[in-house]
């Protein structure tokens, strides 16, 4: 749908957010840097299309590309020590 340009990126963000019941993110809410380098290599950052956000409540709030990807948010928590919101 994307690539025929039936649907904006932008459109398909909010329906996935609201599908899945999660707070979406605009860059502009994002930190200019990542969080946390001293865990997360930029190296799997980008890999994963993932931005550690903030760290709120003893909780990590990482963006996703694709917030399905189980894989990069148990990595993410792993390397960090926390769990990822």
């Amino acid at each position: 749908l994307l690539a025929l340009g039936l649907l904006a990126e932008d459109a398909l963000a909010a329906a996935m957010a609201a599908a899945l019941g999660l707070p979406l993110l605009r860059r502009e809410g994002l930190p200019e840097q990542p969080l946390l380098l001293e865990h997360l290599a930029l190296r799997f950052l980008r890999r994963a299309r993932a931005w550690p956000v903030r760290v709120e409540d003893g909780r990590l709030l990482l963006a996703l590309a694709d917030p399905l990807d189980g894989f990069a948010a148990q990595a993410a928590s792993l390397a960090t020590g926390l769990p990822v919101a």
